[in-house]
């Protein structure tokens, strides 16, 4: 009778400890598989948009829309104009003169042409000179696409300090408090059979009045 009893109590304790030993295994197991909650920043990018219809969209849209218009004329007729070529320095600095003047009031009035490489090229004079060694190549050349950058400037940096000072933006007969935002221009040419296209723009931030009037 001891002897049975003996066994029963060695098996109800095998048991016991075979139980403790799957117990744990499974809250062990249990533990690896449990999802890490995300931080909230690794989630997904963020993308901000101007809400369309917009009167500061509107006026930048319409005067970006006029002066592309006037460039992709231009960028053909400078494909056989001879200023563009090495050797004409002088005709070179004349047209540019006259770009000078054709767009002033535009966000080209202090144009940079950033090449496939992303070098810049600051003015008229040599951005054509730049554009004289892939505009005879290119079969076809042509504005592609804007982006349109506004920094907004909350009241402590609409101050000649900040504007003028440390963005050296044109303000003309403005005063600084009248500006609320600045705006960077890009826009994309593509030309052909080049796959990395250029980019042109204004060297400066353009301000932008708080009665929805950009300042050239």
């Amino acid at each position: 009778m001891n002897e049975k009893k003996s066994t029963k109590l060695w098996m109800i304790a095998i048991a016991v400890i075979a139980g403790t030993v799957l117990v744990g295994a499974a809250l062990q197991d249990s533990t690896v598989v449990t999802p890490v909650k995300p931080k909230p920043e690794k989630l997904c990018p963020i993308t901000f948009h101007l809400f369309p219809s917009t009167s500061l969209q509107g006026r930048f849209a319409r005067d970006i829309e006029d002066t592309n218009a006037q460039l992709a004329q231009d960028l053909v007729k400078w494909r056989t104009a001879k200023a563009i070529l090495p050797g004409y320095e002088a005709d070179r600095k004349t047209l540019a003169g006259t770009l000078a003047d054709a767009y002033a009031g535009t966000y080209l009035n202090h144009p940079v042409l950033w090449d496939e490489n992303g070098i810049a090229h600051t003015g008229w004079e040599l951005i054509l000179e730049y554009l004289g060694t892939v505009l005879r190549k290119a079969t076809y050349i042509h504005p592609q696409s804007v982006n349109v950058y506004l920094e907004y400037l909350p009241p402590d940096m609409q101050t000649g300090a900040y504007l003028v000072g440390k963005r050296s933006v044109n303000l003309g007969a403005y005063q600084p408090g009248d500006v609320d935002f600045l705006a960077m221009i890009r826009t994309v040419i593509a030309y052909a059979p080049y796959d990395d296209p250029l980019e042109i723009g204004n060297q400066l931030a353009i301000p932008h009045r708080k009665v929805c009037e950009p300042i050239y």
